[in-house]
């Protein structure tokens, strides 16, 4: 049986409010990044390792979505040190695959990834390299449009990407 329409409207106000709030979480992630990056010339290992020094408060790393409180949907992703609900694309086991395509795609691609918000019309909101939050699908690799804003600008960003590429062997194992 359908929920009644005030109980729709309630439950819809509670969803914008958590994607909110989650994106603000994502954006201060990513100034802790930032701040990270310029003292260690690095990407931290975890988004752990921003917290106290870089992100004091370590409510930021849970979107207010995870019921789970901080337990990955992929173990290989789960933070070793503290919850953390969201997916850090740049931890060790990740680090050469997210290199070789921030190579050809840019800065658009996703470094922290939250898949709380699934019922949505996306199913990850994401914080890219260049520290932009935008909705995708959960395999942003298979629409790059969400990444470039159209199908055109995507069409010539990877073109660009893939010119650019050296190693053009590698780029295979991107896709």
């Amino acid at each position: 049986m359908p929920l009644p329409i005030w109980e729709q409207n309630d439950t819809n106000t509670q969803h914008e409010k958590h994607i909110d709030t989650c994106t603000q979480n994502l954006l201060a992630i990513g100034a802790a990044i930032q701040s990270y990056l310029g003292e260690h010339d690095d990407y931290p290992e975890w988004l752990s390792d921003l917290h106290p020094e870089y992100l004091p408060d370590p409510n930021l790393l849970l979107c207010p979505s995870d019921k789970d409180e901080g337990q990955s949907f992929f173990s290989f992703n789960e933070d070793q040190k503290m919850p953390v609900s969201y997916d850090y694309q740049f931890h060790p086991k990740y680090r050469k695959e997210k290199s070789l395509q921030r190579d050809v795609y840019g800065d658009v691609i996703p470094l922290v990834r939250c898949r709380y918000h699934r019922n949505q019309d996306f199913e990850c909101l994401n914080l890219s390299f260049s520290y932009e939050v935008f909705p995708s699908s959960g395999i942003w690799e298979s629409t790059p449009e969400d990444l470039y804003g159209t199908p055109e600008k995507a069409i010539a960003a990877l073109e660009a990407g893939l010119e650019r590429q050296p190693y053009k062997e590698d780029v295979s194992d991107l896709w």
